[in-house]
């Protein structure tokens, strides 16, 4: 019969109730779905950055427990339900969360889900010495200190470095990393950051420096840095010691008899100090010393490696940071009255 389906009309009514209840929980599951979603979607209450630390074995409830205790969240019943709804991580990541207040509840647990972590920091300080930033990099509350009883050369040996000596060989910068990091890989980034500037800035060096290799460079970098902190003044400064080692004059620079004296120097340099001979003393040496002095970046190597041409030997501090330049020593010894005997 044309139009018939040819079911009777029992098994019709079957076939659309249970199609009505298929679409039904289809719609409810949606619907359920979307509420969750809106509600594990919400902002967190709070006004300002939290650390939520994260231990093994802690679960998603227990996490929303702790946010509630901490009235970083509301209701958390229905958050745990909504959870269940739209589904529960499958990872928990130990370690420390960052919850800000333009976060939503959904942003912190999938970050956690993933291990998205706060960040640190350490900072090496330009000018600083390896010896004083190790110390505070092995103090460090979230750095695991693998090295503390090592030997300088064994940390260099195990960075796999063609250096024995670290001093210098690290590039003066802050490091992000995330809590329970290891301080030798803190070094290895420091580490490999300076063997590659270096690099870089000895390719494209000035022409005819009085330098045999990359690592005098670094030695002479560490030294400017120790002798100016203005940007303005390093390449002119590079530019006095390049004329001293051409002439063959000793550098006579401050900062590597501070350095050789080690703990012995006490904020002031004697008299009887120029004269101790230490493989750091430039007033009794000549040429660089044998390692840099200090940590440097960019601009101190760059400033070594491209000095500022003049004719310049001379030079002393007048103040604010800045030194009064000299071509003879008879203008360098009036400029030496002037400025520190304030005659």
């Amino acid at each position: 019969m044309s139009g018939s389906t040819g079911l009777p009309p029992k098994n019709i009514k079957y076939i659309l109730g249970v199609g009505l209840i298929v679409l039904i929980l289809i719609l409810g599951f949606t619907l359920g779905k979307l509420i969750a979603y809106s509600i594990i979607s919400t902002k967190l209450n709070t006004d300002e950055d939290i650390v939520l630390v994260v231990d093994k074995g802690q679960g998603l409830v227990s996490i929303i427990n702790e946010l509630h205790s901490k009235e970083i969240i509301s209701n958390p019943r229905f958050l745990k339900l909504a959870y269940y709804i739209h589904g529960i991580p499958s990872n928990i990541q130990v370690g420390e969360y960052l919850v800000t207040p333009s976060m939503s509840v959904k942003q912190l647990i999938d970050n956690i889900a993933i291990g998205k972590q706060r960040l640190q920091s350490i900072k090496i300080d330009i000018g600083t010495t390896f010896a004083k930033f190790y110390k505070k990099l092995i103090k460090h509350p979230h750095i695991k200190p693998t090295t503390a009883n090592m030997a300088v050369v064994d940390i260099m040996n195990l960075l796999e470095s063609p250096y024995r000596n670290p001093e210098g060989l690290f590039y003066a910068d802050t490091y992000l990393f995330y809590s329970g990091s290891k301080d030798i890989d803190i070094l290895r980034t420091a580490h490999e950051r300076l063997l590659k500037v270096l690099d870089e800035e000895w390719q494209n060096r000035a022409p005819d420096l009085s330098y045999q290799n990359s690592y005098e460079a670094l030695t002479m970098a560490s030294i400017i840095e120790k002798e100016t902190g203005l940007d303005s003044e390093r390449p002119l400064i590079a530019g006095v010691f390049q004329n001293r080692l051409r002439l063959g004059m000793r550098l006579q620079t401050d900062p590597t008899i501070i350095y050789g004296l080690g703990d012995e120097y006490k904020g002031n340099i004697r008299r009887s100090h120029l004269r101790q001979p230490t493989p750091y003393n430039t007033y009794v040496i000549y040429g660089l010393p044998p390692t840099p002095i200090s940590l440097v970046d960019l601009r101190a190597i760059r400033a070594a490696l491209n000095p500022e041409p003049s004719d310049y030997i001379f030079f002393v501090a007048k103040g604010g940071g800045a030194h009064k330049f000299s071509v003879t020593l008879k203008e360098h010894n009036a400029a030496v009255r002037k400025y520190l005997l304030g005659q």
